[in-house]
């Protein structure tokens, strides 16, 4: 059977056989059993990994166009992607090919591909035409932020872009039928075996029992109940190898019967936690968690029998939600996690008497995270239906009452916020617990959408589930009318939700991708503080959020004890006398020393005109532009908000457009608002965002950028306000 090779910087490989648990087919997509390759057809087929990987990475592949199926044989795509991040998309993440365009190789990020030398060795003319051959293909996603791609060993094209950094790989979506073999996957982290470790086989680190023993440099169990148990306790994710050899000298030691291994172990059983082994049934390699056992495949590796060999045995608990069993490094099986996350190592309860030597558990290459908090105010969060802020927290009323980010997220990430039902209100409800929520993605104006998770569901028990799937998925413990923390992360295809730091509840869904957060429509009145974001993407190439420290904008209301006269001038709103009068040094005292406008002229582009005009952060950030043959900035006041742009119209008191989608780019400047703004302006082309765009400012220098994908329908008195931040949304121009 033909494999696909798995690499490691480490020098280890693991071959992946070509199985439907270790590749999601679909679409008619195929293995074919005589080769060993995978087939997929043109159009919506595709073959993905079970596993994700993560980058630094080198990807190649072998394709071929196959000219017996679809009756098509003139030359069209073939595509392998890197870390899609559409599914019914043919250019999505990092993607290349052969035959692109009938006769070029192919290579791009997302859709913007283009042709990138022919299909013949050499990229000339006069080189071997290599339409119909077998042709590696080879993806580098380089640490950092290179992508190389390569058709036969040629580098073909060359970009710099940091956005994707882990993911599945895919082959598919192509014009033509393909078949693809030899699938090798190599990381290239610099670190080497980083969290390597041997136990020593000693008894200070492994417990015998009922005839487990060690002895000369082994770990030994005998037939039946002898074993052998880890003194250390171990935390997935994590990987466990062992070299093991039935003893063919013990008794029946000539007829090969089952040897296990086990991860985290439940009970005191053979088929327990997550387990695996030799000779099960005489002749097959093992594997499954708990009793949900079968054989993963004979005995045989690299050409020989293996029954009475050694033979190593690995189990991966992967941080992706899935065990991979291996056998002699050949990823034999694929499953789901059983939710083991912590336990011991365990080794015996077989059929024979087995010896055991090499054991190592690995952990994963670390992934350096960011937390950033969002503090509680109107910045970071709309209020709506009674809901308000209380110093560091958010009180938000039962019934439609909610808070939602301004800030659209992108999975994979985490969110935590710490809830607590205010007993304070609702008095005829006082000491009687309901359901607090918190909604990751919300889709509509209801208690249960999006990912959606809380305390008290109820009276009593935690909840949590996707949209309306939801159900009690543990106790409160006691603890109803207490703070509590919830946290959910969204996983690349799977959501975790977590109470007080305790997984309670995973699912695999990958509807929703990205969009805001919500607490409220609850049961009953909750207090909301400590909202936290974890991401593993750096802050300035990830939607990012305002800091819990910001400085202040020097036209805030708030700021006015510390304005000039010029600011006075500059900054002064009729809108805000409350707020200036809450302050001693902002209120009217008669004083008239500082006049703005000390001429009566009212003329067209006269001093009146130029001081209403003038911006002092266009000034600093360079960005300042004067009306043609005149001293007067162009207008940036209230009432001058709406401005053309090449072709497109655009509204500086809007920031947002709900329900419109769009690409988001994200970036950082010390420059200010209007910088930001230029930046975003020029990130695209004006070919390249026909509907238009929106541009989101934050105080401490971070912006979103986001180009609409398809026309804006929504009215514009729906569109979300400013916050009195540089920002706007700008779509085409009647």
């Amino acid at each position: 059977m033909k494999s696909f090779m798995l690499m490691f910087a480490s020098v280890r490989a693991s071959t992946i056989e070509i199985t439907d648990s270790n590749f999601r087919l679909e679409a008619g997509s195929k293995i074919n059993a005589a080769t060993g390759e995978l087939e997929v057809p043109h159009g919506y087929g595709f073959a993905e990994t079970s596993k994700s990987f993560e980058r630094p990475l080198e990807v190649s592949v072998m394709m071929k166009q196959d000219n017996t199926k679809g009756g098509h044989t003139w030359a069209e795509c073939g595509v392998l992607q890197v870390f899609p991040q559409a599914h019914n998309v043919r250019h999505t993440g990092y993607n290349a090919g052969t035959n692109w365009w009938h006769r070029h190789f192919g290579a791009g990020v997302d859709g913007v591909i283009g042709q990138e030398g022919l299909m013949t060795t050499g990229n000339t003319r006069q080189g071997k035409n290599m339409q119909y051959e077998w042709n590696e293909v080879k993806i580098r996603a380089l640490e950092g932020g290179k992508v190389e791609f390569y058709l036969n060993g040629e580098l073909r094209k060359t970009v710099t872009d940091h956005k994707y950094q882990n993911g599945f790989i895919r082959m598919g979506y192509g014009c033509r039928h393909y078949r693809f073999k030899d699938l090798v996957v190599k990381s290239l982290a610099k670190t080497l075996n980083h969290g390597m470790q041997t136990i020593p086989v000693t008894n200070h680190h492994w417990t015998t029992a009922n005839g487990g023993q060690i002895r000369n440099g082994e770990l030994y169990t005998t037939a039946g109940w002898g074993s052998i148990t880890s003194a250390q306790t171990f935390t997935a994710p994590l990987k466990v190898s062992v070299m093991m050899k039935q003893d063919d000298g013990a008794h029946y030691g000539k007829h090969p019967e089952c040897g296990v291994l086990q991860v985290f172990p439940q009970a005191h059983t053979r088929h327990t936690g997550y387990n695996a082994g030799t000779n099960w049934w005489g002749n097959q390699f093992g594997a499954g968690n708990d009793g949900v056992i079968a054989g993963r495949g004979n005995m045989y590796a690299h050409g020989k029998n293996m029954q009475l060999e050694w033979n190593k045995v690995s189990i991966d608990v992967n941080k992706d939600g899935n065990v991979y069993y291996y056998f002699n490094d050949i990823l034999r099986h694929t499953e789901k996690h059983a939710q083991y996350t912590h336990g011991t190592i365990r080794m015996g309860l077989g059929c024979r008497n087995y010896h055991f030597k090499g054991i190592t558990v690995e952990k994963p290459l670390p992934t350096q995270t960011f937390s950033k908090e969002l503090q509680m105010n109107s910045d970071n969060f709309k209020i709506m239906n009674g809901a308000k802020f209380n110093g560091d927290m958010l009180n938000v009323k039962h019934g439609n009452g909610f808070v939602e980010t301004y800030q659209n997220f992108q999975r994979p990430f985490s969110v935590s916020v710490m809830m607590k039902q205010d007993e304070s209100v609702d008095w005829h409800h006082k000491n009687r617990p309901e359901c607090g929520v918190i909604q990751v993605f919300p889709q509509n104006n209801n208690r249960h959408t999006g990912y959606n998770a809380g305390t008290n569901w109820w009276a009593h028990q935690f909840g949590a589930g996707v949209d309306g799937a939801i159900a009690g998925r543990g106790s409160m413990q006691g603890r109803e009318l207490e703070w509590n923390t919830v946290k959910v992360t969204v996983h690349e295809k799977r959501v975790e939700y977590y109470l007080n730091g305790n997984l309670q509840y995973s699912v695999d869904d990958t509807q929703y991708q990205e969009g805001t957060i919500r607490m409220g429509y609850g049961c009953r009145t909750f207090h909301f503080k400590d909202f936290v974001i974890t991401t593993d993407q750096q802050p300035t190439s990830a939607p990012t959020a305002s800091p819990t420290k910001s400085p202040t904008e020097r036209c805030a209301a708030g700021n006015c004890m510390n304005w000039s006269c010029a600011d006075w001038c500059e900054c002064y709103d009729e809108s805000k006398l409350d707020v200036y009068n809450s302050y001693t040094g902002c209120q009217d005292d008669n004083d008239d020393t500082c006049i703005c406008f000390d001429k009566e002229e009212h003329g067209l582009y006269g001093e009146r005109h130029r001081k209403i005009n003038y911006n002092q952060d266009a000034v600093d950030a360079d960005t300042a532009k004067m009306i043609d043959g005149t001293n007067v900035h162009t207008a940036t006041k209230q009432n001058h908000y709406q401005e053309a742009v090449d072709k497109f119209s655009c509204d500086k008191t809007k920031r947002f457009v709900h329900g419109a989608p769009y690409h988001q780019w994200s970036s950082y400047t010390t420059q200010g608002g209007e910088a930001a703004r230029t930046l975003c302006r020029d990130h695209w082309t004006a070919e390249q965002k026909p509907h238009g765009w929106w541009f989101q400012y934050y105080q401490n220098g971070h912006f979103n950028c986001a180009k609409f994908t398809q026309a804006v329908t929504q009215p514009a008195s729906a569109w979300e306000s400013t916050h009195g931040r540089p920002e706007e949304v700008c779509v085409p121009a009647n």
